[in-house]
């Protein structure tokens, strides 16, 4: 064999091996987004911790109010707290429908720009209006607009029956901007800008090396080049009862080389889950999240340790509840002024947690030293339709 035919089979070769290498169909990357995956723990968190129940709500004469319309008020609230949570700012509409907040302007805390996105949807139908008011010399200019997702291919007549018919929405001129403006925190940021981005990079990366171990640490085989050897191995590595190669003895008896080797890789999970874990329970303290025992892996701790580690977040609830509790009383004195609001509970506030300490009352051990059910006279409501 001359130097070109020795040439020829080399490139002849080298396209084989690149054809059966691309030809390989690869394997599916995970994406990990450890980011949005918080966001929607600490959401269903937050909503559960400060929205599970109606809050209640007193008139001057100290009497409980009754809603007819509790369940959809109460789903709004907790649509305006996932605004809140993720946008850091929300608006609340005079018909308790919430809009999600795309630029305000304040003026001596009064609010005299606003421009929101209202959501209507169905299993059939998926609708955003945007409305936009201008507060100038005491005149408030309105406009709105129909955004279709474009799933729905139906005509400008048909969107707006929908709308104005189905959704019952009612565009009208108005003297006042009929929304009230909630922000999360002092500074309107969302919960999860407390805590820094690289963070959750680094959560992403080794969750990234976590999925891959369980291949990286597989054993690799490597057999000579008998076609075979391959197939035999390829065959019991599925099946336990493939797993016996018959191999050439005359080729075994001459050949120095091992027809097949194993190099098994060492496993890295046991240390990533360590620093995962770590790495989930810092992102939970800076975000003030819920957090568990599991949080502090392997340590063993003690009852009062264990009543200390939500401590961070229960303050930062109470926090919450207590400027929702102002919020709100702020919303009613506003646009339903005839009903005489003069304080409101929320689950998690200071206010809620006296009411609590007086219905249970324990001693410094725990101890239960009354358990009295609260008279029912204290826990009935009073009728007021809005």
């Amino acid at each position: 064999m001359d130097i070109n035919e020795k040439i020829k089979l080399f490139n002849k070769t080298n396209e084989k091996i690149e054809r059966l290498t691309t030809d390989y169909p690869k394997q599916n990357k995970i994406k990990f987004n450890s980011f949005e995956q918080f966001t929607k723990y600490g959401l269903m968190n937050t909503i559960t911790t400060l929205w599970s129940k109606f809050p209640k709500i007193y008139d001057t004469k100290n009497d409980l109010i009754k809603f007819n319309n509790k369940i959809n008020i109460l789903i709004n609230l907790q649509k305006l707290e996932s605004f809140l949570y993720t946008d850091g700012v929300a608006a609340l509409r005079n018909d308790f429908n919430v809009g999600q907040v795309l630029d305000f302007i304040e003026t001596n805390n009064e609010l005299t720009y606003l421009k929101v996105k209202l959501f209507f949807e169905s299993k059939s139908y998926n609708f955003q209006i945007i409305e936009e008011y201008k507060l100038t010399n005491f005149k408030v200019d309105f406009k709105y607009e129909i955004v279709n997702d474009l799933r729905n291919k139906l005509s400008e007549n048909e969107i707006e029956q929908i709308i104005f018919k189905d959704f019952n929405y009612k565009p009208k001129l108005v003297t006042k901007i009929p929304y009230q403006l909630f922000k999360n925190l002092f500074n309107c940021i969302p919960d999860l800008k407390n805590v820094n981005k690289e963070w959750f990079k680094m959560l992403d990366d080794d969750l990234k090396l976590l999925s891959r171990d369980s291949f990286i640490s597989a054993p690799w085989i490597f057999s000579s080049g008998n076609g075979d050897i391959k197939r035999l191995v390829q065959q019991g590595y599925d099946d336990v009862d493939e797993r016996f190669i018959k191999l050439n003895s005359l080729n075994n008896l001459y050949n120095n080389q091992d027809l097949i080797r194993l190099y098994q890789g060492l496993p890295q999970s046991p240390v990533l889950i360590q620093k995962i874990d770590k790495t989930i329970a810092l992102i939970k303290k800076f975000g003030f999240m819920k957090s568990d025992t599991s949080d502090l892996g392997t340590k063993n701790i003690h009852s009062v340790e264990a009543e200390q580690i939500n401590s961070d977040f229960e303050d930062f609830i109470e926090m919450k509840a207590n400027i929702r509790e102002l919020q709100l009383l702020e919303f009613f004195e506003k646009f339903y002024s005839n009903l005489s609001i003069e304080n409101i509970i929320i689950t998690g506030s200071t206010a809620w947690l006296h009411e609590q300490a007086k219905i249970l009352t324990t001693d410094q051990n725990g101890t239960i030293i009354n358990n009295n059910p609260p008279e029912i006279n204290e826990i009935e409501e009073e009728k007021v339709k809005i």
